[in-house]
């Protein structure tokens, strides 16, 4: 429990729940390797962001911190845009909206600079939050694939059977005659 307040885990559980929610959401269509795959450079971007913003604070948390707010505005560019567009179209446009998350970085930016605070709050909340998140999104991922799971067995098992059934003497196939005389009389 202490650990989710000291460490900042939510800068890698961001990207890890992106590429998990959005696999979850397209379930059947992803590969798992190429989701893992895709997790992992964003791991490793989170990673060089992070450092990144360790040299300009030279503090762990503040960069966390920093680096978090420029992830989630990368990875959750489109679904602001998105929500924007159906709730208050006119601030939706690349125009307004760029501007405005710049302007907000900055200002997050420079309020980390200046601020003496600890953020174990914080960290403890962002750190549940996306735990919390990547539970809710991997439980129907797990839930299917056990539900696969069982279905590949029942169909291995079935192929196992013999298709043709073990019967001591085999039946004369049934012939049906398809002549007919009589046409019936077309409706007018």
């Amino acid at each position: 429990m202490k650990n989710l307040q000291t460490i900042p885990l939510f800068v890698f559980l961001l990207p890890v729940f992106f590429v998990l929610h959005g696999y979850r959401e397209n379930l059947g269509y992803i590969h798992p390797g190429q989701a893992t795959l895709l997790a992992g450079v964003y791991l490793l971007g989170s990673g060089i962001v992070v450092c990144l913003c360790y040299l300009l604070y030279r503090n762990v948390p503040k960069a966390a911190l920093a680096a978090g707010l420029l992830l989630a505005f990368y990875f959750f560019f489109g679904a602001i845009q998105d929500f924007l567009k159906a709730y208050l179209h006119p601030l939706s446009r690349y125009a307004l909206l760029v501007p405005a998350l710049v302007v907000a970085s900055i200002a997050w930016i420079v309020f980390l600079r200046r601020t003496g605070r600890s953020f174990r709050s914080w960290f403890f909340y962002l750190n549940s939050l996306f735990l919390i998140y990547l539970l809710v999104d991997a439980t129907p991922i797990l839930l299917s694939s056990a539900a696969s799971s069982r279905a590949r067995h029942r169909i291995d098992a079935s192929m196992t059977r013999s298709p043709i059934p073990a019967t001591p003497a085999r039946q004369s196939p049934i012939s049906i005659s398809c002549s007919s005389t009589h046409t019936p009389a077309p409706n007018v």
